[in-house]
């Protein structure tokens, strides 16, 4: 990463003073800094900048290198699954590839008209019985991942099958979330419980939100595990202690729920959560 113009001024000028020739022909004391015996606008603090200034933008421009060799050797590695994944997001909707080419001509779109072609945010590949699978999402609003159009996913089908390895079949999937219900039990302090056992709206909604949320921020294609939702749980004010007593799932428009021990990995690549109940106690650990 490139150093600021003023770190490699630092560097230059405390290497200056630093010599034992140097202190002697300019007559410096040893331990001051050089700005405590130079003018900002002596001769050598002007050249230090410009010095410093020229190899600044020098190790900008390897920065800038460094980064256009690693995307070259990122598109000329082997057609991984991950290229694969890749090449999903790649994808622009509504513009044909370069002749010959797996290619878009970007020459005439924004960064921003980029950004809004490129529909497939969420993309995940998987090979089974040699088949590469491919798992896609588009976003929502809120940043979570949606289902794709069907024309959408039919236009994307058509781009990876120009742009895939010869004689490799590929299967793109784009499913709504697999349902998730979630039972807990929640322990508190009794004090922080109403005579009902109910705790206030506002710490309901704040313990909701840690669930739900861990829920939503998984990566696409996560593993969801029960024992991750106690953990986040934990750190959440007033919870002593937490337990999943029930987690289901099953998938969009199915009725064959299965219970998750462990671990699951979701069919679609996310989760909707369809259904939470939480049940609380008061903490009251038994005394010696």
């Amino acid at each position: 990463m490139a150093r600021t113009t003023q770190d490699i001024r630092r560097s230059i000028s405390e290497a200056f003073i630093a010599d034992p020739t140097i202190q002697q022909g300019y007559h410096l004391t040893p331990g001051k800094t050089f700005e405590e015996q130079f003018s900002k606008v002596s001769l050598e603090a002007i050249l230090f900048w410009v010095f410093a200034s020229a190899i600044h933008a020098l190790e900008e421009l390897f920065d800038t290198h460094r980064k256009d060799v690693a995307e070259l050797v990122a598109e000329a590695e082997p057609h991984t699954l991950r290229w694969y994944a890749r090449k999903a997001k790649a994808y622009l909707h509504g513009h044909t590839l370069l002749p010959y080419s797996d290619q878009y001509d970007l020459s005439t779109l924004t960064p921003e008209q980029i950004d809004k072609l490129r529909i497939v945010r969420y993309a995940v590949a998987s090979e089974q019985n040699n088949i590469v699978y491919i798992k896609v999402a588009g976003r929502d609003e809120e940043g979570k991942p949606k289902v794709l159009p069907k024309d959408t996913l039919e236009a994307l089908r058509l781009y990876m099958q120009q742009v895939k390895d010869a004689g490799v079949p590929v299967r793109i999937i784009s499913s709504p979330g697999d349902e998730l219900r979630l039972s807990l039990t929640i322990y508190l302090q009794p004090v922080l419980l109403s005579p009902q056992g109910k705790p206030t709206p506002g710490r309901d909604k704040a313990i909701r939100k840690v669930i739900e949320d861990n829920i939503s921020t998984l990566p696409f294609d996560g593993v969801f595990r029960p024992s991750d939702l106690i953990v986040a749980l934990s750190s959440q004010s007033g919870v002593e202690a937490s337990d999943v007593t029930s987690a289901t799932t099953a998938q969009a428009g199915s009725d064959s729920w299965q219970y998750i021990f462990g671990y699951h990995r979701p069919r679609s690549g996310y989760y909707h959560l369809n259904k939470l109940t939480i049940n609380y106690q008061p903490y009251v650990p038994g005394s010696l």
